[in-house]
């Protein structure tokens, strides 16, 4: 239902809930940024989107500044600062319903990452039905995740940290495509797909990248992402930002020196990560394909996106992709 002026009843509720939680300043600057990507099609200027970043980050420093400085303290007192090789180099995916199978994108991108991991790596789904085993999150998240107040999206990035902090490992979102061995992943204590230069529209701006991240076991970086969360949730009922994530690591990366030194530790790699997606309709050619891998070893792709597999009778990139079996393209 629409009242005044197109505006859902559901979009009020949230308006309230985001102001009482935040605070004025945020909602009304929350409601300009909606109303500016609206006109402009989401084309901003960077100061917009340094701004809205810096609010966001002000706000956190305000309510998480001494819980983080008592965590950090609690790392090193409890031990938990023993970095530790895991047992086994973990591959962790999230895919909650276990039918990943099903989707031919998914399918594609899991059988190339079996293809080129490690020999003594392995890949686990991790899904609702074996998610205890493997990741110890609050009884407290799981029902803001029942009443729908924390989202299936947003949940897996609770798991991603979680899956880190407690075993370590890699963790690569299930649209990760790989063309090529990436056990460089495994060698330090951190490591994540790392495009410098990137565009100001996302808080990370190429230092990582969400969805092809990991380290070691008890590493601080996701010790301390993992009771963020927690911490966050059991007082808040909504998202500071959609990308809370990572809101979360960019604090953590200019407020805790440790952090800041693992991430920056990172060198540059992967640099056309979303080059095959956005290549996915352009005709098939050899010459296409050996661009996107000349410095590119994993590729960030969509189960969403809608591509032809022909045009004109042609094969695109995405019915190139399809049509192949992974071991035998590379």
């Amino acid at each position: 239902m629409k009242i005044d002026g197109g505006v859902s009843n559901m979009g009020r509720q949230h308006n309230v809930l985001y102001r009482k939680e935040f605070g004025f300043v945020l909602q009304t600057h929350a409601r300009f940024l909606k109303i500016c990507k609206k006109f402009t099609k989401g084309y901003l200027k960077e100061q917009i989107y340094d701004r809205d970043h810096a609010l966001k980050g002000a706000w956190l420093r305000s309510h998480f500044s001494d819980t983080i400085s008592s965590l950090v303290a609690q790392y090193y007192a409890t031990g938990s600062s023993s970095l530790a090789k895991p047992s086994k180099k973990y591959i962790w995916m999230f895919w909650w319903q276990a039918n990943h199978q099903e989707l031919p994108v998914i399918r594609t991108c899991i059988d190339s990452i079996k293809k080129h991991m490690p020999d003594d790596a392995e890949l686990i789904i991790l899904t609702k039905d074996n998610l205890a085993e493997y990741c110890s999150i609050p009884d407290h998240i799981y029902k803001k995740l029942e009443t729908g107040i924390i989202t299936l999206t947003h949940f897996s990035d609770i798991v991603r940290v979680t899956a880190l902090a407690d075993r370590g490992g890699l963790w690569l979102d299930a649209t990760i495509f790989a063309t090529a061995d990436f056990s460089y992943a495994f060698e330090g204590p951190f490591w994540s797909i790392k495009k410098p230069g990137s565009t100001h529209k996302f808080v990370p701006r190429g230092r990582w990248t969400i969805y092809a991240i990991g380290s070691e076991k008890n590493s601080i970086i996701f010790y301390l992402m993992k009771e963020l969360f927690s911490q966050y949730w059991a007082h808040y009922n909504v998202m500071l930002d959609y990308f809370l994530v990572d809101l979360f690591m960019n604090f953590l990366y200019e407020n805790v020196e440790e952090v800041k030194t693992l991430i920056d530790g990172v060198q540059p790699n992967n640099i056309q990560v979303l080059g095959m997606q956005g290549s996915l309709q352009d005709f098939w050619n050899p010459s296409l394909v050996d661009g996107l891998m000349k410095d590119t070893q994993l590729f960030k792709l969509s189960w969403k996106q809608q591509v032809p597999v022909t045009i004109d009778e042609k094969m695109t990139l995405y019915g190139w992709f399809l049509s192949q079996d992974t071991a035998k393209i590379f």
